[in-house]
């Protein structure tokens, strides 16, 4: 076990330790208004590198592992907001620095990967829309990535604070047991600011865009736009939204958020992911109801 990753255990919560086989990992599901008055939200992806050693050339929303300095106490002082209330609706956390750890893991992801930074400065959300502090931002990220600078060093630097009102935790997806690389992956949603477009960067992810969860859902059954099943099932409960208020009350009115771990089986020849609620996924308790979705022509669809 490398020394990074035992520091991330050393974080997590005293009820459920990390398992060293399954890496906490967060993510932003970023959102704002569609185009044309009666446009539904658009919410922005980026596509991983055919090369990626997990979910090869899939579009997701921007996030990724966490960092052992993502539980840093001076970085974590640069956090507002009830951090009470995250940790008691993220199931499986018992400590606070935890639950903190895992929304500026999600923050610092998505600037790093789509360039926009969910921020504030004397409580107002940072501004990039003139060029010079642009450039500086730019360079900023390409310093992140590039492992010359830490997050907090950022912070620092701009002076400036994250808020945990400006991120809406909502879903806990977990790596089935049957992948060789498992993620126990917290989703949060977010407004994004006005101003900041995002970009893929190039590294990690070689495209993005933004389409509404209809038109990434239809152009995932064309066959064209490859989605993971977490991906899939969470669009399908957003296209139900026509704004981006209407996401946002969503994920704060939820209560406690429990994980969902999908359960592979084989059943007529075909492979079954079973979730939660389904009669044969182990978590069950004896529910006969079905809850399953199907593998066919390498895509997930309704069983």
């Amino acid at each position: 076990m490398d020394l990074v990753f035992a520091l991330l255990i050393g974080c997590q919560s005293k009820v459920s330790p990390l398992s060293a086989d399954i890496r906490p990992a967060a993510t932003i599901v970023l959102v704002r208004e569609g185009q044309g008055e009666e446009g539904p939200p658009e919410i922005f992806f980026v596509k991983r590198h055919h090369r990626s050693g997990f979910m090869a050339n899939a579009y997701v929303f921007p996030g990724g592992r966490l960092d052992a300095g993502d539980c840093d106490e001076t970085l974590q002082s640069r956090v507002d907001g009830n951090r009470e209330h995250l940790s008691a609706r993220m199931v499986g956390t018992a400590e606070e620095g935890t639950a903190v750890a895992h929304a500026l893991a999600a923050i610092r992801e998505t600037y790093e990967e789509a360039g926009i930074l969910l921020a504030q400065r004397d409580s107002s959300p940072v501004s990039l829309t003139v060029d010079s502090v642009r450039d500086r931002f730019c360079a900023h990220r390409k310093a992140l990535n590039a492992g010359e600078m830490s997050f907090r060093d950022l912070l620092e630097k701009e002076d400036l604070r994250v808020s945990l009102n400006d991120v809406h935790y909502f879903a806990n997806w977990i790596t089935p047991v049957i992948e060789k690389r498992r993620y126990n992956a917290r989703f949060f949603v977010a407004a994004a600011p006005d101003g900041q477009a995002g970009s893929h960067d190039e590294i990690e992810t070689t495209d993005s865009c933004w389409l509404s969860a209809e038109d990434a859902l239809a152009a995932y059954d064309q066959g064209g736009f490859a989605l993971a099943p977490p991906t899939w099932r969470i669009l399908r409960d957003l296209r139900a939204f026509g704004h981006v208020s209407d996401v946002i009350d969503w994920a704060r009115g939820l209560a406690a958020v429990r994980p969902i771990m999908p359960h592979f089986l084989q059943s007529d020849g075909m492979t079954v992911l079973t979730l939660p609620g389904d009669h044969e996924h182990p978590e069950s308790g004896g529910n006969s109801k079905f809850n399953r979705v199907v593998l066919r022509d390498g895509r997930w669809w309704d069983a």
